[in-house]
């Protein structure tokens, strides 16, 4: 699961493989490395994004009515909210 230890690792080899960031994507539980990455729980039926970049702070996109299934989104953390074709900083 994501949280600032795996953080670490993760930005290292990222930036050992020369690649700018991670984007994470999951649309109904289609994709399961996205669920237990990210720690989520519970039914996500909207579409999910997280970016892991090589360095600085993860950014989460989520919709605005799944907001219980980030509970363990680190609240330091950047998490932008979508609703409709907006988005809103959480």
């Amino acid at each position: 699961m994501l949280d600032d230890r795996s953080l670490a690792r993760i930005q290292r080899a990222l930036t050992e493989a020369g690649l700018d960031g991670w984007l994470i994507y999951d649309f109904r539980g289609l994709n399961p490395v996205a669920a237990a990455m990210l720690g989520l729980e519970g039914m996500v039926t909207r579409r999910i994004f997280a970016l892991i970049p090589a360095t600085g702070t993860p950014t989460a996109i989520t919709h605005a009515i799944e907001q219980g299934p980030w509970h363990r989104w680190p609240a330091a953390w950047r998490k932008e909210v979508y609703s409709s074709s907006s988005v809103h900083v959480a």
